[in-house]
């Protein structure tokens, strides 16, 4: 029964060509799934200007963690802490930090191990005219990058900050901000068109043409013999 054969073959030929159609489909469109973060990273900012005075600069070093605060004038300059107490000074002699600043603490630095502290409680810890830290304000909370700071190809402000600087007695406020930045993103499920391979393209035409082919000359008897 060629014809009978020939019919079912076509059947099925036609049937594996639609779904293989509709499988090509579903890789050329995108999916819907749930963004998910490549990668990223967090950057500061200064949101005020950190040109205190002739030759005093307070800075972010790089895009962070670390902040610098450098005074060439030859002044006295003082990094407050969140307590409003000094953190570091800088001045004539160089740099000179107090070891029980809750900012100085948060760093587990040992610079000012085995020195002397002076009068008012600071430790020289460097004859230089800068100085970099990482300050705990600047840092955000544990979990602050969740997963949908990750998945947002926005950038996501994290943290508000502000360093009081007194420069020879004069107050400066410089604000800040630290924010995630996110690096690439790519959504979930989702396979981009120029991702899908050539040769899977010609496969699937080529079998569907095999398919028709198959089906076409057993219908008419040309694929069985009498």
């Amino acid at each position: 029964m060629p014809h009978a054969l020939g019919r079912r073959d076509g059947r099925w030929a036609v049937r594996a060509l639609g779904v293989a159609l509709v499988g090509l489909l579903l890789l050329l469109v995108p999916g819907e799934g749930e963004a998910t973060r490549i990668d990223g990273s967090l950057v500061l900012r200064l949101r005020s200007s950190g040109a205190l005075a002739e030759g005093v600069r307070l800075a972010v070093l790089g895009e962070g963690p670390e902040l610098i605060v450098a005074n060439t004038a030859g002044g006295v300059v003082v990094v407050l802490d969140d307590e409003g107490e000094p953190y570091v000074r800088l001045d004539a002699r160089g740099v000179a930090v107090r070891p029980t600043s809750p900012v100085w603490t948060a760093q587990d630095r040992t610079d000012a191990e085995g020195r002397t502290v002076d009068e008012l409680g600071y430790v020289l810890v460097d004859e230089g005219a800068d100085h970099a830290w990482i300050d705990p304000r600047t840092q955000p909370p544990e979990g602050a990058v969740t997963d949908a700071v990750r998945a947002d190809d926005e950038e996501t402000q994290l943290v508000r900050w502000e360093i009081v600087v007194d420069v020879d007695g004069e107050r400066h406020d410089v604000a800040g901000e630290t924010v995630w930045l996110p690096l690439a993103v790519r959504r979930a499920g989702e396979v981009p068109r120029s991702a899908v391979p050539t040769e899977w393209l010609v496969a699937v035409l080529v079998a569907g043409a095999l398919g028709v082919v198959l089906w076409r000359r057993r219908a008419s008897g040309g694929g069985s013999r009498p």
